[in-house]
Parts: structure tokens; sequence; C-alpha cells
């Protein structure tokens, strides 16, 4: 007897839960470890073999179950209230993972004590670092101690209010943060499903499934609480907006996102050539100075109680922050002959080396970023040509431009991945977010394993190999059969 689509759905879903709390939860419980620091699930483990096969097999398993269910049940389903269904199950699912050590992570620790700075010690995050609160309760657990805040003064103020309403006890203030990002993965699950009702009903509840059920945000928000689904939440709305052709809200909203990290700028052009394209004159300059008169006030009530200058804003940590990345392995492979020394680890200062890098980098993706958005402009900034423009930019940040790679970033590119249908990119992005979680399973037990440090440059390439090199190869299929296809033509 098949089943229908909703029991599927829920089948699925209640079985990725459980794997959730069975592997992780109940293995690794965060009331049991609270007090330890700097914990992953290979040191929990022991290292032993048992913590790398329950890790590798349950994404496996909850991958496999995450395209089952979207294949024979959310794909299919039309009818009832289904929406209420998925948020229902995806809740369930981040509810699984909120008791759970938050494994190979000291973000959240980091939120905690640069939110308690500005609630508790009128400090200012983006200025002072963590150094400066040595007796303070969290000191211990935070990774990040002589650096300021990378994040938005949005994400800040919002920190502080959580850290406030949450007090000094540790738990209390990891299951908040927890929490608010299992909460910012509903709500841009709910901003997807709105995107689809507006433009292809029909794939709404799909949309909404492949984002709400994604196994690699539930374990990244629930599990680790990184604040990536409140930026990628601001994202999947922006797009609900700009598909009902609100290009004020649409552009307000990736502003926000960008007050919470910076991803979100490179999407605002795409808006605003669909805000140009989509509107007439006088209506388009009125439209565009309004959205660009609010997101100024927006920044300045953002960053009011954080500014000390320009150097707010400072981005000199990206030259110098390498892991995880293709040009971390490169790094390594010619800083020996551009500054006479192995650049084993980001804080071996590489001055030559990092700049080539830097520049380099982030030169070839603004090559690939403006072909983007020349090749947006000609088609006139349609909906679906605005979000395949906006995959392919974050894609090319990831791969190109991003210098420090972990691999929650993938979580970046779900949102529109969600939201396209029948594209080889979209596919390509569904199946980087599973190839990213072996980049800890290797680093923990392979490559940075203690007492047996992998060689340079295998200490990185190896994993980067694992989820870089199959989305490279298949850019280079693509290029190779398109290259292929026109000389036929021409031919």
């Amino acid at each position: 007897m098949r089943l229908p689509p909703s029991a599927l759905i829920v089948f699925c879903a209640l079985t990725i839960s459980l794997s959730f709390y069975l592997n992780f939860t109940s293995r690794y419980n965060l009331a049991t470890h609270l007090t330890k620091p700097f914990q992953t699930f290979a040191t929990l483990s022991g290292f032993a073999p048992e913590g790398a096969w329950r890790y590798s097999l349950t994404f496996a398993l909850t991958f496999a179950l995450y395209g089952l269910g979207y294949r024979l049940g959310a794909a299919r389903l039309r009818k009832g209230r289904p929406i209420v269904l998925i948020l229902a199950l995806s809740a369930l699912a981040h509810a699984a993972l909120l008791p759970m050590y938050p494994l190979d992570a000291t973000d959240v620790y980091d939120y905690i004590i640069r939110a308690r700075m500005t609630a508790f010690y009128g400090m200012n995050p983006l200025r002072d670092v963590p150094r400066q609160l040595p007796d303070d309760p969290f000191y211990r657990f935070v990774g990040w101690k002589d650096v300021p805040s990378a994040y938005g003064g949005a994400w800040e103020l919002l920190a502080a209010l959580i850290a406030r309403l949450a007090g000094d006890d540790l738990l209390t203030n990891v299951l908040a943060f927890k929490i608010l990002a299992a909460l910012g993965s509903l709500i841009g699950a709910w901003g997807i499903y709105a995107t689809l009702r507006a433009v292809a009903p029909r794939r709404a509840i799909g949309g909404a499934y492949l984002f709400a059920l994604n196994p690699l945000l539930i374990y990244m928000t629930a599990g680790r609480a990184h604040n990536d689904s409140l930026m990628i939440a601001c994202m999947a709305w922006s797009v609900a907006f700009l598909a009902r052709r609100r290009y004020t809200a649409s552009l307000l909203s990736l502003t926000v996102g960008a007050l919470i990290k910076f991803i979100p700028l490179l999407l605002l052009p795409v808006v605003a050539m669909a805000a140009w394209h989509g509107l007439a004159m006088p209506r388009r300059v009125r439209v565009l100075a309004l959205s660009a008169l609010l997101s100024a006030a927006l920044c300045v009530a953002a960053y009011a109680p954080f500014w000390f200058g320009v150097e707010t804003l400072r981005a000199e940590r990206r030259a110098m922050m390498y892991s995880g990345s293709l040009p971390t392995v490169i790094r390594q492979l010619i800083a020996p002959h551009l500054d006479g020394k192995s650049a084993e680890t980001w804080l071996i200062p590489t001055p030559r080396t990092n700049a080539l890098l830097a520049n380099g980098t982030l030169g070839l993706f603004a090559l690939c970023y403006g072909a983007l958005l020349w090749r947006l402009w000609r088609a006139q900034a349609a909906l679906w040509q605005s979000l395949r423009a906006m995959l392919g930019i974050l894609f090319a940040y990831l791969l190109i431009a991003a210098l420090w790679f972990m691999a929650w970033y993938a979580l970046w590119l779900l949102p529109l991945a969600a939201l396209l249908s029948g594209w080889w990119l979209r596919t390509a992005a569904l199946w980087f977010t599973y190839l990213v979680t072996w980049q800890g399973l290797l680093y923990n037990y392979v490559t940075l394993r203690p007492g047996a440090l992998a060689p340079i440059p295998w200490r990185d390439l190896l994993p980067v190999l694992s989820y870089m090199l199959p989305i490279w190869a298949l850019l280079a299929w693509r290029a190779w059969r398109r290259l292929r296809a026109m000389r036929r033509a021409t031919g």
C-alpha cells in the first residue's frame, strides 16, 4: 500500500528528528557536558571510531530521508494546509537538537560574551575584545578572545537583548541563542512558502520543505546556534517581497540581513535592478530614493550605539583568516616561496601571500559578479533570472572569495535553492549542504587529530577536496558541455 504524501513527509521528518536525537543529543547532551569548553564530537567520543561512524551515517541517513521526503512527499502535496505540517515537523526536528552540546563551535559563547559587553558592562563589542573580561563566567568558553565582533549592529543589539533576558546562567544563555537561531529557520521557511505561493503555488510546499527540513540547517541552528539562520531569513523575505513587487520592503529586508552579517549586501544590486526594470519613471526614482533613505536610517539606528568612526566597519580580518577553503591550500603552498615561511595556520603572518590571495580572489570574484549582474541587466531582471543571479553570486563568493570557509556557510545558498526548480546549480547547492558535513569529520578525526597532525598541504587539502572538488568538477563539466555546444553551433 502506497503512503499518502503527508504520511511520507511525517515519517521522514520523524525519523530525521529521532536520528538526530539518538546520535547527537543523547550522546552529547548539553546538560551533561555544559561546563566543558571547546568540545567536538571527536573529543567527547574520545576519538573512538564509533563517534566518526555515528556522525557520518547520521548525516547520510538524514539527507537520504530529506531527499525521499521531497521526491515522494512534499513535491506532490497539494491539498489542505500542509505548510502548518511542514513548520511543525521542522520545529520538532529543531527541538530534538536544542539539548545538544554545541559541538565543534564556540560561536554561541562568542555571541554571549559580546552581548554581555553591551548589556552588562557598557562596552562596545565592535571595538572591545573578550580578553578585557577575564572574570566573566563565560570567558573560559570563548574562542575568539582577542578580536572584536565581526557582525553587524542589528545582531549585537538583538544579542544584547537576549543576554539581558537570559541573565548569568550558562545553560539558559546557550538555550536562548539556540532557540533564536531555530526561530530564524522557521521564519525563513515561511518566507520561502510566501514567495512560492505568489508565483508558483504548486511548488510552495516543496520549496518550504526543502528549506525547513534541510538537515544542515537544523544541525547548525538548533544544534550549534549559528546566527546565519536569521540572515538567510531576511534573504528569504526579501525575495517574498520581490515576488510581490514590493521593492522597498525587499531592499529593507536585505539591509536588515546585512546588519546581521554582511553577505546580503551582495544581493542589493539585484533587487535594485528588478525595481528599475519593474517600475516606470518617475516611480522607480521615488522607490529607489525612499529605499536608500530608509536603509540609511536603519544603518544609523543599528550602529549608533557602537559607532567610533569609520573603523567600526573595518574588514581587514578578511585578508588574514584562512581555513577550509581552496585559497587556504594555495596559501600553504606558495607562502614559503613568497614570504620565506611555512603558513601552517592563518595565525602565521605571510604579508605577500595574504595580499596576493586576498586581492586576487576578490578581483576574480568581482569579474564573476560583474558578469552575472550584466547578464541580469540584459534579461531586464525578471524574477527567476534574479533568483538565479543571486544563487550564482553567493556560490561564486563561497568558491572563490571566501578565504575562511565554514560548513554552515553553505546555508547561504539554501533559500535560493529551495525557490528555484529544474536548474543544475540549484541541485549543486542542495548537494553542497550535504558535502560540507564532511568538513567536521575530516578535520576532527583525520587532519587535526591531536598528536597526529597531517602534514601541509594535506591538513586542509583533504577536507577541502571532500566538499569543493565535486562542485568544481561539476562546474568544469558544465563549462565543457557549453563550449562543445557552441562549437557545434558554429561548426
